[in-house]
């Protein structure tokens, strides 16, 4: 399976996408996480020990709260509250859970600076031998020499791509995907003409992955709808990084022969990407079990809320660069909705934006409006 990844600089947003020749199979965002990425090594303190097992609450060195889990092979009775030892992150935090983490070795070297993209590389294929093209000189300056120093397996990998800074990661399909994970609806589109779709939804650590067309069918549309929607859902689990139980809700079929090829083809199309999902059959009601380990990244989950404002931080801040580069240069100004304006905030990107630029920007927040919401205007304009 030719693999191939791109990486770009989002100006407040490092993002990457691992492809195959169908698409996207992995993405990455930056920062979406309030605290620790998956995969950093950092201090920690007990700060309780759960009654009656091997579970505690800890607070580790950036002040965050995390839960160490006896179940992830981490925790002892040797622990105790106030002491302190090295933790490693198992589980970034999402909105609904603060991050989970394993004790490790303390001679295993501290990586307070991780991020997703770190974990990215850390979980590429083994062997891994596609290029990694870098769409920014800033980004390959100022990140790929980390990378190489963490990740001596694709040292020879790293290949510049320069030429079209603002359009490589949307034409990679990876804009489309995060659309749709933002949406909760995955469209499927078929050589057969029908339309439909994968609408799905987390509850208490539940998925639920609910199969539609696009208009009435007999059995043989319900079939080709299923057909379709199980070859795509396993590609959408990868995607979203989704695990632990899932329930997928097919269109009835009454054959078991059908019911069967729907079944093949989703277990074709997992073992074609690598993955390891168990299954149970079909249910008299349509439904599918699966379950999966928990990505390390769970992009959907962390693209939940108040966080999807970090993805149109990205999208937004290289349309107003692509744009402010075609005006002549000058001072100006950029609004933007009120939860973006934060995020922006949060890595000084008017003076990023200046830098990149050499023209000042000043940013503006508006109440009203959508995330995906954004405006340039010349800063003089009374």
């Amino acid at each position: 399976m030719a693999l191939r990844v791109i990486i770009d600089d989002a100006i407040v947003q490092t993002r990457a996408v691992l492809l195959d020749t169908a698409g996207p199979l992995r993405i990455a965002l930056s920062g979406l996480s309030d605290g620790p990425a998956t995969g950093a090594v950092v201090p920690a303190k007990v700060s309780k020990r759960i009654r009656g097992s091997d579970d505690c609450l800890v607070t580790l060195d950036d002040g965050h709260a995390a839960h160490l889990s006896g179940r992830r092979g981490g925790s002892d009775q040797t622990l105790t509250e106030g002491m302190t030892f090295i933790a490693q992150v198992v589980r970034a935090g999402d909105v609904d859970k603060r991050p989970e983490v394993r004790r490790v070795d303390d001679s295993i070297p501290q990586t307070p600076g991780w991020d997703e993209i770190d974990q990215f590389f850390a979980t590429l294929p083994t062997g891994f031998q596609g290029d990694i093209r870098i769409t920014s000189p800033q980004l390959w300056a100022r990140r790929v020499p980390k990378w190489r120093a963490r990740f001596g397996d694709t040292v020879r990998c790293f290949k510049q791509d320069f030429q079209d800074p603002y359009t490589a990661f949307e034409q990679s399909g990876a804009e489309q995907v995060l659309h749709a994970l933002l949406a909760r609806r995955w469209p499927l589109q078929g050589r057969h003409g029908f339309s439909g779709d994968i609408r799905f939804g987390s509850v208490n650590g539940v998925t639920v992955f609910d199969v539609n067309s696009g208009a009435p069918t007999g059995q043989k549309g319900a079939l080709i709808t299923n057909r379709t929607a199980a070859q795509a859902l396993a590609r959408l689990i990868s995607l979203g990084g989704f695990g632990g139980l899932m329930v997928v809700d097919f269109i009835d079929l009454h054959r078991h022969s059908d019911q069967k090829t729907v079944l093949e083809a989703f277990d074709a199309a997992q073992k074609g990407l690598g993955l390891s999902i168990k299954r149970t059959g079909w249910s008299k009601f349509g439904m599918v079990e699966l379950q999966a380990p928990k990505g390390s990244q769970d992009l959907s989950a962390q693209l939940c809320a108040d966080n999807a404002a970090g993805y149109y931080a990205g999208h937004v801040a290289l349309r107003a660069c692509a744009r402010a580069a075609q005006r002549a240069p000058g001072p100006v100004r950029l609004h933007l909705a009120e939860p973006v304006y934060r995020w922006f905030q949060r890595y000084d990107a008017a003076t990023l934006l200046s830098e990149r630029l050499a023209m000042p920007f000043t940013l503006s927040a508006v109440e009203d409006w959508p995330a995906s919401s954004w405006s340039l205007e010349d800063a003089t304009r009374s």
